[in-house]
């Protein structure tokens, strides 16, 4: 069987520059690829998975340049330019399966050239319930599989089209045991440390934690927040506002507080295993939480928002609390941390529940039943 995997246009299909959809491809095809002829449909930018056929879109490339003088419905047409690339290749190529991440729109060209493709749009946010009903019953009438990568992306599907229930199937993201394993470095450390990670996005609720975090200071004045994650620069010499503003507001405890910046994949267990809670604040309805599920494998005591796919990965391995609450992510954090052996009791469940669901090998066979 021959399966084309088309990202969109702006992913990097790389380990430290990629988001989840470069991993979950990278990490599932990984075990399929001796099974099956992949191919992987990418723009030429930051891409360092080399175990992969790769084809190269270039346009887009060029296209990026043009980004900032057109007006955007100029450019979204234009944009089109790399989907349209992509199903023509596809379609001289003689494949069986093509599998589009994340964007529904790519689906109206790639039926058009591939009337007799299987096509498996895989959707890890809730972007297409955006669309229009009509546009909505049109791309799920002409894809032969919905996957959501959880139930909440999947149920959100459901309820807008309910007449596709049966295209629709849920295939959780994964994580990497072996990379994300508990290292014995934590004794080095002799003050609690809570550990953020994640792009550096309101929608994140990072004002939520520090807040909190703030609060937590009153009764562990030593103890200490990590942010790891980048906050995408408004232009090259002005840095993003929210950033300017969690600064700001944490001014008066920057002696306990530090922004990292960005970390390579393969150096995060280290932050998950000095780590005594690991917090996902998010005020969005979080589609997955793929860093969670990091947290989980190097066995940290989790405290997350009630919020979207978030309660399905955690499950009962750690404390959920409703977004947006400060006092509530407060008691969480004090209670992980003023009894070390609950700590270490969610750590522990945390990192069977990774085993038990999240696994990349389970992920990988989860999916292969629907090629």
């Amino acid at each position: 069987m021959k399966i084309a995997v088309v990202l969109s246009e702006s992913e990097y299909f790389s380990p430290t520059h990629g988001g989840a959809c470069s991993i979950w491809v990278s990490e599932v095809y990984y075990y399929l690829k001796d099974m099956y002829q992949v191919t992987i449909y990418v723009s030429p930018h930051k891409n360092e998975f080399d175990s992969f056929d790769i084809v190269y879109i270039h346009n887009y490339k060029y296209l990026k340049m043009f980004k900032k003088i057109l007006p955007k419905k100029i450019f979204r047409k234009l944009k089109s330019l790399y989907n349209l690339s992509a199903a023509k290749h596809i379609g001289t190529n003689n494949y069986d399966v093509v599998h589009i991440h994340n964007r529904p729109e790519y689906v109206y060209n790639m039926r058009k050239y591939n009337p007799n493709i299987k096509i498996i749009l895989h959707m890890h946010n809730d972007h297409l319930i955006k669309y229009s009903s009509k546009e909505l019953y049109k791309i799920c009438s002409l894809v032969d599989v919905i996957v959501g990568c959880s139930k909440y992306i999947t149920s959100n599907i459901i309820k807008a089209a309910p007449e596709f229930k049966s295209k629709c199937y849920t295939v959780y993201n994964g994580v990497n045991l072996k990379t994300f394993n508990k290292i014995p470095i934590k004794e080095q450390y002799n003050f609690p440390i809570i550990l953020f990670v994640g792009r550096i996005v309101k929608q994140k609720g990072l004002h939520i934690l520090i807040q909190a975090f703030k609060e937590v200071l009153e009764m562990y004045p030593s103890a200490q927040l990590y942010i790891v994650g980048t906050a995408k620069a408004t232009s090259r010499f002005k840095k993003n506002s929210y950033l300017k503003y969690l600064e700001a507001m944490s001014a008066d405890i920057k002696d306990n507080l530090s922004f990292i910046g960005s970390v390579p994949n393969k150096s995060l267990a280290t932050y998950y295993s000095i780590a005594d809670v690991f917090v996902c604040p998010s005020i969005w309805e979080e589609p997955f939480g793929m860093v969670i599920t990091e947290a989980m494998a190097c066995e940290c005591a989790i405290v997350a928002s009630k919020t979207g796919g978030i309660p399905e990965v955690v499950g009962n391995a750690g404390i959920l609390v409703d977004p947006n609450n400060v006092d509530a992510l407060k008691s969480a954090l004090i209670r992980i941390l003023c009894n070390s052996r609950q700590k270490t009791t969610y750590g522990s469940m945390a990192r069977k529940r990774a085993e038990d669901l999240f696994r990349w090998e389970n992920i990988a066979k989860n999916f292969d039943i629907l090629l």
